[in-house]
């Protein structure tokens, strides 16, 4: 990939977060999403100790930021099966719809450049022959 075609990337994954992840605050809170989510598809929710000590900030900032997101609907949490006195976070459904939507967003738009410039399939002198 190019520079200037990686830049374009990254440029439409933001104009996508900007747009359709508004919630998302900084890229610690992305982060924060990330590992909750896969915590939670692993079958092993995170608990506020393993953010903690995934270095996700200090208890006090990590609470602040759970918190604010859980206000926004983004995430919840929920007292532990195996343990009563541990509370795990998951993603809320509608944040698990919008991240399937961002994966699907960088599965189409990652590799490839919206600039026919960029795009060797989008010129004639480049496309590859046909096959005999």
């Amino acid at each position: 990939m190019s520079d200037q075609n990686f830049f374009l990337s990254k440029t439409l994954f933001r104009e996508f977060e900007r747009k359709h992840l508004r919630f998302i605050s900084s890229l610690e809170d992305l982060d924060l999403l990330w590992a909750i989510g896969y915590g939670e598809q692993s079958g092993h929710p995170l608990g506020l100790k393993e953010l903690v000590l995934a270095e996700f900030g200090s208890a006090k900032t990590l609470q602040r930021r759970l918190d604010r997101l859980k206000d926004r609907g983004v995430v919840l949490h929920r007292q532990s099966l195996d343990d009563g006195r541990r509370i795990e976070f998951f993603l809320t459904s509608r944040t698990m719809q919008l991240l399937e939507a961002y994966k699907t967003f960088i599965v189409q738009n990652g590799m490839q450049s919206r600039d026919p410039a960029l795009n060797p399939f989008t010129q004639s002198s480049n496309r590859p022959s046909s096959p005999p």
